[in-house]
């Protein structure tokens, strides 16, 4: 019996040893001409299941890139592929993300902001897609919903270590989830002034979760300040069209400071010092909230130095 069991244990650690083994990461450049992936879209469609893209900043602008993505809609086997920005680059989105019945994608890191929505998934009757980790991302000032699904069955999906910030736009800057998105994990996420619609008009205004259908889904360790509907079930009576609720040590009413609001700065959305302690230390595991941490005194210098290409060799 030991025998039998020590060889299955054998056998599935040798399994993950393969499965690691031929996982790809392909790299991205855009600002560089030789590159042999300068766009998102050429390097998913030469990945396969399992394979990881890295996506790099212009080491000559501290970081920083714009990229766009158009991306294969439609049913296809690409499950399973991770998407990331290289180290703490300022890979801004420039366009929607659209998933369309795929499973198990990992978003790492990427920001969307001013001009461009953020992630929505596509579904279709009888099609179930889910296993989703959406993680360090920033939607800023968004002109469309940050995180849609619409319909269709999205299922154990996480969002973690997000920010949400529409400091200026009343727009649907939020997470719109229609009927049959079960066992989402919503957590050590930051809402800050997301807007479903001007206050002076509407009631509805300051929606961050708006959860239709859903059944409750807990938004744990997480802030919210200036939203006033849409995470706490009490506040509309625990109606189907509200069921987003406040969960394990989630605070209210405590104003984040970050350290820029400009989505081409070095310092946009880093946590300043003085922020409380529930947004520096007050996530699940004792971290930092939202999408980035309070930099470094000696990481805030190279931030702010041309020469950042020194310090880097491309993989």
């Amino acid at each position: 019996m030991c025998k039998k069991l020590l060889f299955l244990i054998s056998f599935v650690a040798v399994l993950g040893l393969v499965g690691s083994t031929f996982a790809t990461e392909l790299h991205v450049y855009g600002y560089s001409p030789t590159a042999k992936y300068k766009t998102i879209d050429s390097a998913y469609e030469a990945a396969v299941t399992g394979d990881i893209i890295t996506i790099h900043g212009d080491p000559s602008k501290n970081g920083l890139y714009k990229y766009s993505w158009t991306g294969n809609k439609s049913d296809d086997t690409k499950n399973d592929i991770t998407f990331q920005r290289y180290g703490s680059d300022n890979i801004r989105m420039m366009s929607i993300m659209s998933i369309g019945y795929k499973t198990g994608w990992t978003i790492d890191g990427l920001n969307w902001s001013n001009n461009s929505g953020g992630i929505e998934f596509i579904a279709r009757t009888g099609i179930t897609q889910g296993w989703f980790d959406i993680k360090n991302c920033i939607f800023y000032n968004c002109p469309t919903i940050a995180i849609y699904q619409p319909n269709g069955f999205t299922v154990n999906t996480t969002l973690e270590n997000c920010t949400f910030v529409d400091a200026t736009r009343a727009t649907a800057n939020y997470v719109q989830l229609r009927s049959y998105s079960y066992d989402w994990t919503i957590k050590d996420c930051i809402f800050q002034a997301c807007k479903r619609w001007d206050s002076s008009a509407t009631s509805w205004a300051g929606e961050a979760l708006d959860m239709r259908g859903t059944g409750a889904t807990y938004a744990d360790y997480c802030t919210f300040w200036n939203n006033w509907y849409g995470a706490d079930g009490s506040d509309k009576g625990f109606s189907s069209g509200d069921m987003a609720l406040y969960g394990v040590s989630a605070t209210k009413n405590i104003p984040v400071l970050f350290g820029s609001y400009d989505p081409n700065s070095p310092t946009f959305m880093y946590l300043q010092t003085n922020n409380d302690a529930s947004i520096l230390t007050g996530d699940s595991d004792g971290s930092y909230r939202g999408a980035r941490p309070t930099p470094e005194p000696a990481t805030i210098a190279l931030l702010g130095l041309g020469g950042l290409a020194l310090l880097r060799k491309r993989r």
